[in-house]
């Protein structure tokens, strides 16, 4: 029998529609491209903000370097200082965070948010023994390295004597600079954000002298810098065959001489010889 119309609209009516498989499969690649766009922008904004607050860490630690420099007649840090551990460490040399830690206060700004857990050593590592595997405060890291000699162009691919905020005294090198004998504190490099190199699995320690000074070689580890960029014959340090760390975008944080931070890339840090490595600037020839 046909059915009424009445009974036809109240079939109709009751109808459910459903998705069909071809539509199900474009909503999904519609997910699939907003998640690939919107990943990789999610990945770059918690990246700034680590960028963000590891510079902010490096300004609490250049604000305790400048009080430092002030309370000890304008005069820099020196480094491997031999003095007797404390707490129970092992190692008779004092690092520099170890100075300033009665102007900055807190261990946790020396780590960058972005680096890897430290290496996790024993007390006889260490010239502060909190800082020990299994002391009371245990591997905390640290990020930041202290100014040595460099190699440069200009000391024919030597240490040149006319860098570093302090040599090694125990091994032969000079005390803290004065600010006096410093052309420009505030464009001359003094403490340097070395996180995590590529391939490395951990990080330096707070409270041992272990990795807390950048000198020699160490200009290959700076960020942004290419593996096999200004490498071997160029500055004499095989090391340079290896990629620099990566950084916060190829850029790494820097504390000034003044005590002022500033985020710079390779090149600009490369500059004229690594110019703003030089402690006397009006002496240096300028070197590409």
């Amino acid at each position: 029998m046909t059915p009424r119309p009445k009974d036809l609209s109240i079939r109709l009516g009751r109808t459910r529609l459903a998705f069909t498989l071809i539509e199900l499969l474009v909503v999904i690649a519609i997910i699939a491209i907003l998640a690939a766009i919107l990943f990789p922008v999610f990945a770059q904004a918690r990246e700034r903000a680590r960028s963000a607050a590891c510079l902010s860490n490096m300004k609490q630690v250049g604000l305790g370097l400048a009080m430092y420099v002030q309370d000890h007649d304008e005069t820099m840090p020196a480094a491997f200082i031999a003095i007797p551990p404390v707490n129970g460490g092992g190692q008779a040399i004092i690092p520099l965070e170890s100075q300033i830690e009665p102007y900055v206060k807190n261990y946790q700004v020396w780590k960058c948010p972005s680096a890897l857990p430290p290496h996790r050593w024993g007390a006889g590592d260490f010239w502060d023994g909190r800082f020990r595997n299994g002391g009371p405060i245990g591997p905390t890291a640290r990020n930041y390295n202290y100014v040595g000699e460099i190699r440069t162009v200009e000391a024919n691919n030597n240490n040149d004597r006319n860098t570093g905020m302090s040599g090694i005294p125990i091994w032969g090198g000079k005390s803290g600079e004065s600010l006096a004998a410093i052309d420009a504190p505030s464009d001359t490099i003094a403490i340097i954000e070395v996180s995590t190199l590529p391939g490395d699995n951990g990080s330096d320690n707070y409270g041992s002298p272990w990795g807390s000074q950048f000198t020699g070689c160490d200009t290959y580890k700076l960020a942004g810098r290419k593996a096999g960029e200004d490498n071997g014959a160029r500055m004499g340090c095989g090391d340079y065959n290896r990629a620099g760390q990566k950084g916060h975008f190829d850029k790494g944080n820097y504390i000034f001489g003044d005590g002022h931070v500033k985020a710079m890339s390779w090149g600009q840090v490369r500059k004229n010889d690594f110019h703003l490595f030089k402690l006397r600037k009006s002496t240096t020839t300028r070197n590409p």
